[in-house]
């Protein structure tokens, strides 16, 4: 190919760059994809998504898996069988179509060879032919590094040249290592990326509408560089070779280098989003941080899909979400911008197919939030977190804080903060002058440059709330607490009154949403129609509906002309209750929700 070496060359070279200075480059179309090239389908708030693993190599890579490996007799028939139309094929594309459901991914190679995979894809071809008679879109699933050696080895002899070796000369193998049957790919290697070519090409010709590459987050496994590599040269062959634009999505990660890496996808998907709610005195409001995290790295706009696979008990290998967990989760994605989706293969298909109570009650749930959003796009498609204050992270954050606990930013989560999060290495002054507020969690962790810049902020009238001590940062709207403060958040009131009151002072002239509740209920606000209609949604992680829910709602200067406008109540849960003591004072709304069993939405309309 003639634009082949130019367009590796151009990709590494623009990789080091950004690396190096944390700032976007632009990279040809064919190779760093933007938001407007998207098909209409797949803008966030069009779809709705699931995954629909199964076939019989599915069940030849768990039984390799030591996830997989937890699948019971039953629950293995179940997921070999499920894309067999004279078996339960037909059956879960009618459960689907109930569920509101438009976009799936199905297995389509998970790193046997092309000839062991050939029954696979007939069914594939099949499956996908019924789906789309719905309206459904299909993805397909392949692993991007899997060689199960028994398969290729024999079938592709040449294929034992292509194994990445850990610095000790040992071939990197699946689950940690525990693995022996399924070896890891050199991404670097040409004879494995034509190979991964070829199953593109078949994925192409057989009608599928976009590909999803597994396997991509391990750093162990291959280096940012070879990565950025590896699909540079998979986006050349699809838009060179094979004059198409099918859009491309994996799992990076969370860790900020790997993230990035989605700058060649079309969209992002990732997995590990815990089951939302309250058990005892926990309240998980994590997937929020997770979220705005995403959203922070991720171009404006690009679609986001976040897996909610750890469970309360259990996880997506040995459990489901019970109906009242199912709603919340759709709605907590839907609310910050993501679509959810759960991992059926397991103990969820099989509960389906056999028709237990508690699988159809999960599902029906689904498809009552599925519905809801499918009524009511306009909500969804093209909305935009409103996010007058950011939180500015240091460069040398690690994954670690989007999976265990972040006291502040979780505090900030369910005290309602209309908060954004950004890298300090991927803002300047100029950038942060786009907020109204700054909060700085680590302010002694910054660079030189990274305080230059804040202080900087300050100068020009910014507002920022630093924890730490800022030697030489001086203002009349510097806010400021010791960095202990944060992790006394969880329990003591003393500091919980005092980062409320300083947050205030931050948001006092911004958009901001306060609400009265005994209950463990939030809220977030979004903008549509190119900010001519503020959302207002309100989310109760209570196992049992919350009872007058006071609402206060300041538009600040950047809405203000929905002042005194119309607002409409919906809701996907039955009998909910209109809206009482509606009251506008200026540009700041008063009422009162007299329930929200889990999810309402408020939408605020100019007269």
């Amino acid at each position: 190919m003639k634009n082949k070496t130019f367009a590796i060359l151009l990709g590494c070279v623009l990789w080091i760059g950004v690396a190096g200075t944390g700032r976007t480059q632009t990279l040809p179309p064919a190779i760093k994809p933007e938001v407007s090239q998207l098909p209409n389908w797949l803008r966030q708030g069009k779809f709705r998504f699931a995954r629909f693993d199964g076939g019989p190599i599915e069940v030849q890579k768990t039984r390799r898996s030591a996830w997989g490996m937890r699948f019971t007799p039953d629950e293995q028939k179940v997921l070999g069988n499920v894309y067999s139309e004279d078996v339960y094929a037909r059956r879960m594309v009618d459960l689907l179509v109930k569920a509101h459901v438009n976009f799936v991914w199905v297995t389509y190679s998970v790193g046997f060879s092309w000839d062991d995979e050939a029954p696979q894809r007939a069914l594939v071809r099949e499956v996908t032919r019924m789906l789309h008679e719905h309206g459904i879109k299909v993805a397909a699933y392949m692993c991007a590094v899997s060689i199960f050696w028994q398969s290729m080895f024999r079938d592709v002899p040449q294929s034992v040249r292509w194994i990445m070796f850990d610095p000790s000369g040992l071939p990197y193998r699946y689950s940690g290592g525990r693995d022996a049957l399924r070896f890891i790919a050199d991404l670097n290697n040409p004879g494995w990326v034509q190979y991964q070519e070829k199953r593109v090409g078949g994925i192409i010709d057989d009608g599928l509408d976009a590909i999803f590459f597994d396997n991509t987050g391990a750093p162990e496994w291959a280096s940012n560089e070879a990565v950025a590599n590896f699909f540079t040269k998979i986006r050349e062959y699809i838009h060179y070779q094979k004059k198409s634009d099918i859009p491309l999505f994996s799992n990076f990660g969370l860790s900020p280098s790997r993230a990035a890496l989605n700058r060649y996808m079309d969209f992002t998907f990732d997995e590990g989003w815990r089951e939302p709610g309250v058990w005892g005195q926990e309240w998980n409001v994590s997937n929020i941080r997770r979220t705005r995290y995403l959203h922070g790295l991720l171009p404006a706009g690009k679609p986001l899909v976040t897996e909610y696979s750890i469970f309360h008990k259990g996880d997506r290998s040995t459990a489901f979400l019970k109906p009242r967990s199912e709603k919340l989760a759709i709605a907590e994605a839907a609310t910050f911008g993501s679509t959810y989706t759960w991992d059926m293969e397991g103990p969820f298909d099989a509960g389906l197919i056999n028709g237990k109570p508690e699988a159809l009650d999960s599902w029906a749930a689904i498809g009552q939030y599925n519905g809801f959003l499918a009524n009511h796009e306009p909500l969804y498609v093209g909305a935009a977190n409103v996010t007058p204050v950011v939180v500015l992270l240091p460069d040398d954050l690690k994954a670690g804080f989007v999976w265990s606990k972040d006291q502040l930013l979780d505090f900030l989560s369910s005290r309602s903060v209309l908060y954004g999060i950004k890298l300090a290495q991927s803002v300047n002054a100029r950038e942060l002058g786009n907020y109204q507020g700054v909060i700085v969690p680590a302010y002694d962790a910054m660079s030189a440059a990274e305080k230059d810049m804040i202080r900087s902020y300050v100068a020009g009238g910014g507002k920022v709330y630093v924890f730490g001590a800022p030697a030489n940062l001086r203002g009349p709207n510097l806010e400021v607490s010791a960095p202990e403060v944060k992790q006394q958040l969880e329990s003591d009131q003393a500091a919980q009154k005092e980062v409320e009151t300083k947050i205030a002072a931050l948001t006092s002239n911004a958009t901001h949403v306060e609400l009265k509740t005994d209950a463990h209920v939030l809220a977030n606000v979004t903008s549509v129609q190119n900010g001519d209609e503020l959302v207002l949604h309100v989310l109760n992680y209570d196992p049992s509906p919350a009872r007058n829910v006071q609402v206060r709602l300041s538009l600040g200067q950047r809405f203000r002309r929905l002042a005194g406008g119309r607002l409409t109540l919906l809701s996907p849960d039955a009998n909910t209750e209109g809206l009482e003591g509606v009251r506008w004072e200026g540009d700041t709304v008063e009422m009162t929700l007299p329930s929200v069993d889990v999810y309402s939405v408020i939408a605020i309309r100019a007269n």
